[in-house]
């Protein structure tokens, strides 16, 4: 049987990474003569992978051009997704200070082999028990039915609490009895108060004292 689990989302939540996704965005875009995006549309936008991004930032006339400049931005992205990124305030510190407490475990809408890169990158890797990546299923957060193999996977009947930055990460949870805690300043424009009034931080040096709250 494993520890508590503790799963978090990556982007916004366990790491900054919001300029390397937006430079590489938008690297692909000149290249093709798109308009550029900006960070409100990012963090509209962040969980819904790159095909919707640009899908969205297409004129209809250019759809047919989807597929080459989604290739695009994934060979930039390739190269620039471990720059112009850091580990939120705290990460370090709890993931070492509680790992003999938690088992942690990281669920995220972007794909393995790019998490696993930054995690190498961050020198963090070490710490998570499993990497749920898009990849892993046909279906992808906030999808019970992804929640469900995930369970499954992991052969846990007890309650789990998730750790994320936006409404998708917030949905996910509720099929896990609302255990859920938001990392406030993260890739949405949701106001937190809109996303949940139950727990919230700004901060990985704010998480013990929540967690001490939950009864699992």
């Amino acid at each position: 049987m494993l520890r508590k689990i503790l799963i978090f989302d990556l982007d916004g939540t366990l790491i900054n990474s919001k300029k390397s996704i937006i430079n590489s965005f938008n690297y692909a875009f000149k290249k093709n003569n798109i308009r550029k995006i900006n960070e409100r549309y990012f963090k509209k936008n962040a969980s819904k992978g790159s095909l919707f991004f640009i899908k969205n930032n297409l004129n209809k006339k250019n759809i047919i051009y989807l597929q080459k400049i989604n290739e695009d931005f994934l060979r930039i992205y390739n190269k620039l997704c471990i720059n112009n990124i850091t580990c939120r305030i705290g990460v370090k510190w709890f993931l070492n200070k509680y790992k003999k407490k938690y088992t942690f475990v990281i669920c995220t809408n972007k794909s393995s082999y790019y998490t696993n890169k930054i995690l190498n990158k961050l020198n963090i890797k070490k710490y998570f028990y499993k990497i749920y990546g898009s990849d892993f299923s046909k279906f992808k957060k906030p999808s019970k039915k992804l929640f469900l193999k995930i369970k499954n996977d992991l052969n846990q009947n007890k309650k789990m609490i998730f750790i994320g930055d936006s409404e998708v990460d917030y949905n996910f949870a509720r099929y896990s009895s609302n255990n859920f805690i938001l990392i406030k300043g993260g890739y949405t424009l949701i106001n937190p108060k809109k996303i949940t009034l139950k727990y919230n931080m700004n901060n990985f040096y704010e998480l013990k004292n929540i967690l001490d709250l939950f009864k699992f």
